[in-house]
Protein backbone atom coordinates (compact mmCIF):
# COMPACT_ATOMS: atom_id res chain seq x y z
CA UNK A 1 0.00 0.00 0.00
CA UNK A 2 1.38 3.33 -0.95
CA UNK A 3 0.73 5.53 1.45
CA UNK A 4 0.51 8.69 -0.28
CA UNK A 5 -1.28 11.26 -2.41
CA UNK A 6 -1.12 11.66 -5.47
CA UNK A 7 -2.58 14.38 -7.98
CA UNK A 8 -1.62 13.02 -11.63
CA UNK A 9 -1.59 15.90 -14.73
CA UNK A 10 -0.24 15.06 -18.13
CA UNK A 11 2.22 16.76 -20.13
CA UNK A 12 2.34 17.45 -23.77
CA UNK A 13 -1.05 16.39 -26.10
CA UNK A 14 -3.30 14.78 -24.25
CA UNK A 15 -5.11 12.38 -26.68
CA UNK A 16 -1.66 10.73 -27.17
CA UNK A 17 -1.37 7.02 -25.95
CA UNK A 18 0.11 5.92 -23.89
CA UNK A 19 1.03 9.40 -22.63
CA UNK A 20 4.96 10.05 -23.40
CA UNK A 21 5.71 12.33 -20.01
CA UNK A 22 3.95 12.76 -16.73
CA UNK A 23 4.13 14.68 -13.81
CA UNK A 24 3.07 13.09 -10.98
CA UNK A 25 2.39 15.22 -7.34
CA UNK A 26 2.52 13.91 -4.08
CA UNK A 27 0.99 15.88 -1.33
CA UNK A 28 1.63 13.38 1.95
CA UNK A 29 4.29 10.65 1.98
CA UNK A 30 5.43 7.96 5.24
CA UNK A 31 8.71 7.91 3.58
CA UNK A 32 9.56 11.73 3.80
CA UNK A 33 8.11 12.27 7.18
CA UNK A 34 10.30 9.41 8.37
CA UNK A 35 13.23 10.48 7.06
CA UNK A 36 12.59 14.44 8.37
CA UNK A 37 12.78 12.53 11.95
CA UNK A 38 16.69 12.31 11.49
CA UNK A 39 19.13 14.83 12.38
CA UNK A 40 20.90 17.09 9.48
CA UNK A 41 20.03 17.74 6.58
CA UNK A 42 19.36 16.19 3.23
CA UNK A 43 21.50 16.18 -0.14
CA UNK A 44 19.12 13.91 -1.85
CA UNK A 45 15.20 13.71 -1.62
CA UNK A 46 14.41 10.12 -0.72
CA UNK A 47 11.04 9.49 -1.66
CA UNK A 48 12.64 6.58 -4.21
CA UNK A 49 9.75 4.25 -3.07
CA UNK A 50 7.14 6.65 -4.52
CA UNK A 51 9.27 7.25 -7.23
CA UNK A 52 9.40 3.57 -8.14
CA UNK A 53 5.97 2.78 -7.36
CA UNK A 54 3.80 4.87 -9.41
CA UNK A 55 6.48 4.53 -12.45
CA UNK A 56 6.05 0.65 -12.03
CA UNK A 57 2.01 1.63 -11.72
CA UNK A 58 2.30 3.41 -14.95
CA UNK A 59 4.42 1.08 -16.76
CA UNK A 60 2.07 -1.75 -15.96
CA UNK A 61 -1.43 -0.14 -16.62
CA UNK A 62 -0.44 1.13 -20.17
CA UNK A 63 2.39 -2.12 -20.98
CA UNK A 64 4.87 0.27 -21.71
CA UNK A 65 8.31 1.08 -19.85
CA UNK A 66 8.51 4.24 -17.57
CA UNK A 67 11.49 6.10 -15.94
CA UNK A 68 11.40 8.98 -13.57
CA UNK A 69 13.46 11.71 -11.38
CA UNK A 70 12.25 13.84 -8.92
CA UNK A 71 13.41 16.94 -10.95
CA UNK A 72 12.91 19.68 -8.05
CA UNK A 73 15.10 17.48 -5.12
CA UNK A 74 15.13 20.92 -2.90
CA UNK A 75 11.19 21.33 -3.11
CA UNK A 76 10.46 17.43 -1.94
CA UNK A 77 8.58 16.74 1.47
CA UNK A 78 11.67 14.75 2.55
CA UNK A 79 13.85 17.91 2.32
CA UNK A 80 11.14 19.86 4.01
CA UNK A 81 9.27 21.19 0.88
CA UNK A 82 5.47 21.18 0.78
CA UNK A 83 5.26 18.68 -1.86
CA UNK A 84 6.86 16.17 -4.01
CA UNK A 85 7.06 16.22 -7.72
CA UNK A 86 7.84 13.15 -10.24
CA UNK A 87 8.61 13.66 -13.36
CA UNK A 88 7.85 10.35 -15.74
CA UNK A 89 8.72 9.91 -19.33
CA UNK A 90 8.59 6.67 -21.57
CA UNK A 91 12.05 4.71 -21.44
CA UNK A 92 13.69 3.05 -24.13
CA UNK A 93 13.75 -0.35 -23.23
CA UNK A 94 12.16 -2.49 -20.51
CA UNK A 95 14.73 -2.68 -17.44
CA UNK A 96 15.10 -6.19 -15.53
CA UNK A 97 15.66 -5.18 -11.84
CA UNK A 98 16.44 -8.71 -10.75
CA UNK A 99 18.83 -9.11 -13.62
CA UNK A 100 21.41 -11.48 -12.16
CA UNK A 101 20.28 -12.22 -8.53
CA UNK A 102 20.02 -16.17 -8.46
CA UNK A 103 16.20 -16.51 -7.16
CA UNK A 104 15.62 -19.63 -4.46
CA UNK A 105 12.78 -22.32 -5.65
CA UNK A 106 10.36 -22.28 -2.20
CA UNK A 107 10.75 -25.61 -2.55
CA UNK A 108 13.93 -25.75 -1.83
CA UNK A 109 13.44 -23.62 1.67
CA UNK A 110 13.34 -25.97 4.86
CA UNK A 111 9.99 -26.76 5.55
CA UNK A 112 9.59 -25.59 9.70
CA UNK A 113 6.64 -27.42 10.25
CA UNK A 114 7.82 -28.48 14.00
CA UNK A 115 6.89 -25.23 15.66
CA UNK A 116 6.49 -26.10 19.12
CA UNK A 117 4.11 -24.38 21.19
CA UNK A 118 4.05 -21.45 23.20
CA UNK A 119 5.72 -22.66 26.95
CA UNK A 120 5.98 -19.79 28.77
CA UNK A 121 4.21 -16.81 29.70
CA UNK A 122 0.86 -18.74 30.49
CA UNK A 123 -1.14 -15.84 31.65
CA UNK A 124 -1.10 -14.07 28.61
CA UNK A 125 -3.41 -15.75 26.07
CA UNK A 126 -2.47 -15.44 22.86
CA UNK A 127 -4.69 -16.86 20.59
CA UNK A 128 -7.43 -13.72 22.26
CA UNK A 129 -4.64 -11.11 21.12
CA UNK A 130 -4.37 -12.41 17.69
CA UNK A 131 -7.78 -12.28 17.10
CA UNK A 132 -8.35 -9.20 18.23
CA UNK A 133 -5.52 -7.77 15.99
CA UNK A 134 -6.76 -9.52 13.27
CA UNK A 135 -10.24 -7.48 13.82
CA UNK A 136 -8.37 -4.22 13.73
CA UNK A 137 -9.23 -1.92 10.40
CA UNK A 138 -5.68 -0.32 9.79
CA UNK A 139 -6.05 1.79 7.17
CA UNK A 140 -4.46 5.12 5.81
CA UNK A 141 -6.49 8.43 6.67
CA UNK A 142 -8.96 9.60 3.95
CA UNK A 143 -7.38 13.01 3.58
CA UNK A 144 -3.67 11.99 3.74
CA UNK A 145 -3.44 8.79 3.29
CA UNK A 146 -1.04 7.79 5.97
CA UNK A 147 -1.25 5.42 8.80
CA UNK A 148 -1.35 6.82 12.58
CA UNK A 149 -2.09 4.39 15.19
CA UNK A 150 -0.64 3.69 18.76
CA UNK A 151 1.54 6.83 18.54
CA UNK A 152 3.87 6.13 15.40
CA UNK A 153 3.12 6.13 11.26
CA UNK A 154 2.63 2.44 10.09
CA UNK A 155 2.82 1.17 6.58
CA UNK A 156 2.00 -1.81 5.09
CA UNK A 157 4.83 -2.77 3.13
CA UNK A 158 6.65 -5.35 0.87
CA UNK A 159 8.95 -7.87 2.92
CA UNK A 160 11.39 -8.66 -0.39
CA UNK A 161 11.54 -4.18 -0.90
CA UNK A 162 12.59 -4.17 2.77
CA UNK A 163 15.02 -7.25 2.63
CA UNK A 164 16.27 -6.03 -0.71
CA UNK A 165 17.28 -2.84 0.31
CA UNK A 166 18.87 -4.35 3.49
CA UNK A 167 21.14 -6.98 1.98
CA UNK A 168 21.76 -4.96 -1.23
CA UNK A 169 23.35 -1.92 1.05
CA UNK A 170 24.91 -4.24 3.42
CA UNK A 171 26.86 -5.78 0.23
CA UNK A 172 27.14 -2.14 -1.32
CA UNK A 173 29.05 -0.75 2.24
CA UNK A 174 31.41 -2.95 2.63
CA UNK A 175 32.76 -2.66 -1.05
CA UNK A 176 32.49 1.05 -0.05
CA UNK A 177 34.67 1.01 3.04
CA UNK A 178 37.39 -1.85 0.63
CA UNK A 179 37.56 0.77 -1.93
CA UNK A 180 37.41 4.15 0.42
CA UNK A 181 39.14 4.03 3.41
CA UNK A 182 38.29 7.13 5.17
CA UNK A 183 34.76 6.39 4.47
CA UNK A 184 34.02 4.83 7.76
CA UNK A 185 35.28 8.06 9.63
CA UNK A 186 33.08 10.62 6.78
CA UNK A 187 30.39 8.21 8.24
CA UNK A 188 30.75 8.43 12.03
CA UNK A 189 31.21 12.92 11.67
CA UNK A 190 27.81 12.77 9.60
CA UNK A 191 26.12 9.98 12.35
CA UNK A 192 27.24 10.61 15.70
CA UNK A 193 24.79 7.65 16.77
CA UNK A 194 27.80 5.26 15.47
CA UNK A 195 30.33 6.65 18.28
CA UNK A 196 27.65 5.30 20.59
CA UNK A 197 28.00 1.94 19.98
CA UNK A 198 31.32 1.29 20.79
CA UNK A 199 35.11 2.51 19.38
CA UNK A 200 34.31 3.50 15.70
CA UNK A 201 37.67 1.98 14.18
CA UNK A 202 35.91 -1.39 15.18
CA UNK A 203 32.94 -0.45 12.98
CA UNK A 204 34.32 -1.98 9.46
CA UNK A 205 32.51 -3.87 6.17
CA UNK A 206 29.93 -6.32 7.85
CA UNK A 207 29.77 -4.92 10.99
CA UNK A 208 29.55 -1.39 10.09
CA UNK A 209 26.43 -2.68 8.01
CA UNK A 210 24.93 -4.79 11.05
CA UNK A 211 24.92 -1.61 13.74
CA UNK A 212 23.18 0.41 11.30
CA UNK A 213 20.72 -2.05 10.26
CA UNK A 214 19.98 -3.55 14.07
CA UNK A 215 19.90 0.14 15.13
CA UNK A 216 16.89 0.46 12.32
CA UNK A 217 15.56 -2.21 14.53
CA UNK A 218 15.95 -0.95 17.45
CA UNK A 219 14.17 2.35 16.65
CA UNK A 220 11.12 -0.20 15.32
CA UNK A 221 11.50 -2.01 18.48
CA UNK A 222 11.15 1.35 20.81
CA UNK A 223 8.59 3.82 19.24
CA UNK A 224 6.62 0.82 17.38
CA UNK A 225 6.28 -2.45 20.00
CA UNK A 226 6.49 0.99 23.14
CA UNK A 227 3.50 2.93 21.13
CA UNK A 228 1.91 -0.03 21.20
CA UNK A 229 2.38 -0.74 24.54
CA UNK A 230 1.09 2.83 25.86
CA UNK A 231 -1.65 2.05 23.37
CA UNK A 232 -5.62 2.05 24.32
CA UNK A 233 -5.51 -1.32 22.70
CA UNK A 234 -2.68 -2.17 25.35
CA UNK A 235 -4.69 -1.29 27.95
CA UNK A 236 -8.31 -2.44 27.22
CA UNK A 237 -7.37 -5.77 25.92
CA UNK A 238 -3.60 -7.01 27.50
CA UNK A 239 -3.20 -5.31 30.39
CA UNK A 240 -6.05 -6.86 32.20
CA UNK A 241 -3.94 -10.34 31.81
CA UNK A 242 -0.54 -8.82 33.03
CA UNK A 243 0.06 -10.43 36.12
CA UNK A 244 3.61 -9.63 36.67
CA UNK A 245 6.02 -7.71 34.69
CA UNK A 246 7.29 -10.27 32.61
CA UNK A 247 3.90 -10.38 31.03
CA UNK A 248 4.63 -7.05 29.48
CA UNK A 249 7.21 -9.28 27.18
CA UNK A 250 4.64 -12.26 26.23
CA UNK A 251 1.81 -9.57 25.60
CA UNK A 252 4.24 -7.89 22.68
CA UNK A 253 5.50 -10.92 21.55
CA UNK A 254 1.74 -12.19 21.14
CA UNK A 255 1.13 -8.75 19.73
CA UNK A 256 3.94 -9.35 16.95
CA UNK A 257 3.17 -13.12 16.01
CA UNK A 258 0.08 -11.04 14.14
CA UNK A 259 2.25 -8.82 12.06
CA UNK A 260 3.78 -11.56 9.78
CA UNK A 261 7.18 -11.03 10.69
CA UNK A 262 7.33 -14.98 11.27
CA UNK A 263 6.22 -17.04 14.65
CA UNK A 264 8.01 -15.75 17.51
CA UNK A 265 8.80 -17.82 20.72
CA UNK A 266 9.82 -16.81 23.94
CA UNK A 267 12.44 -19.30 25.29
CA UNK A 268 13.70 -18.29 28.78
CA UNK A 269 13.05 -15.08 30.40
CA UNK A 270 15.11 -14.38 32.99
CA UNK A 271 13.90 -10.73 34.95
CA UNK A 272 16.11 -7.80 34.26
CA UNK A 273 19.20 -10.26 33.19
CA UNK A 274 18.30 -12.10 29.78
CA UNK A 275 15.75 -12.87 27.16
CA UNK A 276 15.88 -15.86 24.54
CA UNK A 277 13.76 -15.29 21.26
CA UNK A 278 13.40 -17.83 18.57
CA UNK A 279 11.45 -16.82 15.49
CA UNK A 280 10.46 -19.82 13.08
CA UNK A 281 10.04 -18.64 9.44
CA UNK A 282 11.30 -15.09 9.84
CA UNK A 283 10.88 -12.49 6.56
CA UNK A 284 14.12 -11.24 6.80
CA UNK A 285 16.00 -14.95 6.38
CA UNK A 286 13.35 -16.45 4.01
CA UNK A 287 13.86 -13.07 1.95
CA UNK A 288 17.79 -13.89 1.99
CA UNK A 289 17.51 -17.24 1.29
CA UNK A 290 14.84 -16.48 -1.89
CA UNK A 291 16.88 -14.02 -3.49
CA UNK A 292 21.09 -15.06 -2.70
CA UNK A 293 20.74 -18.82 -1.21
CA UNK A 294 22.62 -19.52 2.09
CA UNK A 295 24.55 -16.58 4.04
CA UNK A 296 27.69 -16.92 5.77
CA UNK A 297 26.77 -14.66 8.63
CA UNK A 298 23.29 -14.29 10.59
CA UNK A 299 20.83 -11.71 8.77
CA UNK A 300 17.95 -10.98 11.10
CA UNK A 301 18.39 -7.53 12.08
CA UNK A 302 15.35 -6.29 12.84
CA UNK A 303 14.22 -9.01 14.85
CA UNK A 304 17.69 -8.61 16.98
CA UNK A 305 17.33 -5.00 17.58
CA UNK A 306 13.37 -5.35 18.26
CA UNK A 307 14.36 -8.24 20.81
CA UNK A 308 17.41 -5.64 22.58
CA UNK A 309 14.33 -2.65 22.29
CA UNK A 310 11.75 -4.79 24.09
CA UNK A 311 14.40 -5.52 27.06
CA UNK A 312 15.39 -1.85 27.44
CA UNK A 313 11.43 -0.93 27.33
CA UNK A 314 10.80 -2.69 29.74
CA UNK A 315 13.83 -3.26 32.39
CA UNK A 316 15.72 0.10 31.44
CA UNK A 317 13.44 2.54 31.38
CA UNK A 318 10.66 1.06 32.55
CA UNK A 319 7.52 1.29 30.14
CA UNK A 320 5.40 0.42 32.52
CA UNK A 321 5.68 3.72 34.77
CA UNK A 322 6.03 5.77 31.23
CA UNK A 323 3.58 7.83 29.51
CA UNK A 324 5.06 9.06 26.30
CA UNK A 325 8.44 7.44 24.37
CA UNK A 326 10.17 10.31 23.63
CA UNK A 327 14.09 11.15 21.61
CA UNK A 328 15.79 11.43 25.34
CA UNK A 329 13.94 8.27 26.48
CA UNK A 330 14.81 6.71 23.50
CA UNK A 331 18.59 8.05 24.13
CA UNK A 332 18.40 6.94 27.55
CA UNK A 333 16.76 3.45 26.34
CA UNK A 334 19.25 2.34 23.49
CA UNK A 335 22.26 4.44 24.16
CA UNK A 336 22.89 5.47 28.05
CA UNK A 337 24.38 3.09 31.28
CA UNK A 338 24.57 -0.62 31.18
CA UNK A 339 22.00 -1.31 28.64
CA UNK A 340 21.18 -4.67 26.70
CA UNK A 341 21.95 -5.68 23.43
CA UNK A 342 20.96 -8.58 21.32
CA UNK A 343 23.05 -11.50 19.42
CA UNK A 344 22.33 -13.80 17.02
CA UNK A 345 23.30 -17.10 17.54
CA UNK A 346 21.08 -19.32 15.01
CA UNK A 347 19.66 -17.89 11.51
CA UNK A 348 17.54 -19.55 9.14
CA UNK A 349 18.90 -18.03 6.31
CA UNK A 350 22.53 -20.06 7.24
CA UNK A 351 20.48 -23.06 7.37
CA UNK A 352 19.50 -23.28 11.14
CA UNK A 353 15.59 -24.53 12.03
CA UNK A 354 14.89 -21.51 13.54
CA UNK A 355 15.90 -18.02 14.16
CA UNK A 356 17.60 -17.43 17.82
CA UNK A 357 18.63 -14.41 19.80
CA UNK A 358 20.08 -13.69 23.22
CA UNK A 359 19.29 -10.50 25.13
CA UNK A 360 21.53 -9.70 27.98
CA UNK A 361 23.33 -6.03 29.11
CA UNK A 362 26.30 -5.16 27.83
CA UNK A 363 26.32 -7.94 25.31
CA UNK A 364 28.18 -5.84 22.64
CA UNK A 365 31.20 -4.68 24.30
CA UNK A 366 32.27 -8.27 24.43
CA UNK A 367 32.11 -8.78 20.52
Amino acid sequence: MLTVVLDIWILGNCQRHPPGEWMVRENHSHYANALRLNPGTRNLPGELFDLGYCTAAISAIYDTPYQGDIPLPNAALSAGGSQTLFHLRQAPEVREFFCGLPRQSPDGLQAQNDIPPKSCGLHIDENRILEEMSSLTIQGNPESGLIDAFGVQLTLHYADYYNLLSFRFEKALKQALQASPFLARTLAAEYPILAEYRDFGHLRGDFLAQTLLTEAGHVCGFRTMGGIMLSALWKEQILPMIQDRSDWIHGIIAVINSLGWGIWRVMELLPDQRLVLRAWRPYESLGYLRIFGISETPVDYLFAGVAGALMNLLYHVDITRRHDLDDACYQQAMHVGNHFWARQTACVAQGHPYSEVIVERGILRDW
